[in-house]
């Protein structure tokens, strides 16, 4: 679900981009400033009342601040290229629709979001969290070390590492407490940002040795990691 809205963008955008359509364009616009300043982009709002039922999925959850700010940049990005396209500049245009284009198709299809990290690194200090490559985190898991995947139950559902625990996000700070403070503990969500985070959360409830995995799951299968449950091979 979370990539509906990033795969709409850029088929929108793209679109736009082809036809040099400024109107195009600014309509992309408006819905990345709704995105930016509301709790949802608006075709999370098309996914959540009718395109979930259909494949009998969950919720797209609210927006947290580094989804708003990606909208936000987004709406910058798109402003200039509306005004560009409108000046005549058609050849800037294109290359500012493609490169948007492009940034919002790598989000639908990595779910890897460039701006939402750069917010994560500059605004939620998350930048001293320690991290260890994907290749470190096995051996660790060999080691004896646990594993706490803080992605939502769809994600999980679709792959996940063998022995590792589940804990959502939205969970980790009220079962923090349960986690045995002996072992090495190791954070993985799906691109590597909502593990800085999950980790910080850690360490601050005293699981001090907690370290995030860099790049999650998509670096974890990237690398051809072992995983179980059903379709890993697109999570």
């Amino acid at each position: 679900g979370l990539r509906f809205s990033p795969a709409l963008c850029a088929l929108g955008v793209a679109i736009g981009t082809v036809l040099a359509s400024p109107a195009i364009i600014l309509f992309m616009m408006v819905t990345a400033g709704i995105g930016a300043a509301t709790p949802r982009h608006p075709f999370d709002y098309l996914y959540n009342s009718a395109v979930r039922h259909a494949f009998n999925k969950p919720a797209i959850p609210r927006n947290g601040a580094p989804r708003r700010f990606s909208c936000a940049v987004g709406t910058a990005w798109l402003g200039v290229t509306a005004a560009v396209f409108l000046l005549g500049w058609d050849v800037s245009g294109y290359v500012l629709g493609a490169g948007m284009a492009g940034m919002a198709g790598f989000v639908a299809i990595t779910h890897i979001c460039l701006p939402s990290l750069v917010y994560t690194r500059l605004f939620e200090r998350v930048g001293d969290v320690p991290e260890v490559s994907v290749e470190d985190a096995h051996r660790r898991l060999q080691e004896g070390a646990l594993l706490v995947d803080v992605r939502g139950p769809d994600f999980w559902t679709a792959g996940h590492v063998p022995g590792a625990l589940h804990i959502p996000a939205s969970q980790l700070a009220g079962r923090a407490a349960g986690l045995d403070r002996d072992r090495a503990v190791l954070v993985i969500c799906q691109s590597g940002v909502m593990s800085l985070k999950g980790t910080k959360v850690l360490r601050e409830a005293g699981v001090q040795g907690a370290c995030s995995v860099r790049g999650g799951m998509t670096h974890w299968l990237r690398n051809g990691l072992p995983v179980e449950g059903g379709q890993a091979a697109e999570a």
